[in-house]
């Protein structure tokens, strides 16, 4: 109860506090366990059960009703069965008519090989074909140093990645992760 409390508490003041001043916030960021398919294990998952989510973007959308509000992953583009747990876990929340508005992809690659084009254009396809935006978030293209070719497999890998990006219409925006890229 305290947990749950001091969650609607913080949502309001800190939404509320920004309300017609931000236009998007992510609300839940990675709520699945980092190399798998479950739930991430969090203190929100523990303590206040599988509602949590729904709940937090119920709180947030009445704090600033006018907010886009976002949901952010990591790794559904290698994590072996990841996209599907994570497109079911949103797509549930959208038939339960949760007020989301978009999906962020925390896109690390951990090398210049992958993701497949057209496999990659299909996840963004999935979370747009249920009405929401989506946004590759958090792209990074690990190289070698000591590859003369990393340049330019990592430039290969980011056309790639936008490639994808481009090709579905809700596909809204494309954000870097470090200053190296």
């Amino acid at each position: 109860v305290q947990l749950r409390e001091i969650t609607a508490e913080y949502i309001a003041a800190v939404v509320g506090r920004y309300a017609g001043r931000v236009p998007r916030w992510d609300v839940v960021n990675e709520p699945l366990s980092t190399f798998g398919t479950q739930a991430s294990g969090s203190v929100w998952d523990d303590l206040l059960g599988p509602g949590w989510i729904a709940e937090v973007f119920q709180l947030a959308h009445a704090a600033d009703p006018d907010a886009e509000l976002w949901i952010n992953e990591f790794g559904t583009d290698w994590v072996p069965g990841k996209h599907q747990a994570f497109l079911a876990l949103v797509a549930g929340l959208v038939e339960d008519g949760v007020p989301l508005h978009g999906v962020g992809l925390q896109t690390h690659r951990i090398s210049v090989a992958g993701p497949d084009r057209a496999v990659f254009e299909q996840q963004l396809r999935d979370f747009a074909n249920l009405g929401l935006e989506v946004a590759i978030t958090e792209l990074d293209v690990v190289t070698s140093p000591s590859d003369p070719a990393a340049f330019a497999a990592q430039a290969e890998a980011f056309r790639r990645i936008a490639q994808a990006c481009l090709a579905v219409a809700g596909c809204v925006e494309i954000t870097t992760w470090g200053i190296t890229d």
